[in-house]
């Protein structure tokens, strides 16, 4: 059977399993963290890792864009724009129809019925 970790934080000291029901944070997390090294109110401290991303925003002829107002305005798949800035290509390069890239574009790419580019390889 596993011995027991008892951990002090602000001069209490409780098991894994006891800080992990007080804080809500799992006890797996809390262990891993202790492995890590880390000590105190850290081992419970909560994690938002939702919207964390930042937005990413793109520069057309001095103007900024997220993917998604490209996406709308040029009636661009987003993952196509996604899939070229990942490929290197900035500005213009993002929002270019397909026969226009030069040879270094590798993938596939059909349009749809409905006219919208979508990026379908690598």
């Amino acid at each position: 059977m596993a011995k027991k970790l008892f951990v002090e934080i602000n001069g209490e000291t409780k098991s894994i399993t006891e800080w992990a029901i007080i804080s809500g944070v799992n006890a797996k997390t809390i262990h891993s963290r202790y492995d890590n090294g880390v000590r105190g109110e850290d081992l419970i401290r909560k994690v938002d890792n939702r919207g964390s991303s930042p937005i990413l925003k793109v520069n057309i002829d001095g103007t900024e864009y997220t993917m998604t107002e490209l996406s709308v305005m040029y009636d661009i798949d987003k993952s196509l724009l996604y899939a070229r800035y990942k490929r290197g290509k900035r500005g213009k390069d993002l929002i270019k129809p397909v026969n226009e890239f030069d040879s270094s574009y590798k993938g596939f790419v059909h349009e749809l019925w409905h006219g919208k580019w979508v990026f379908t390889g690598k």
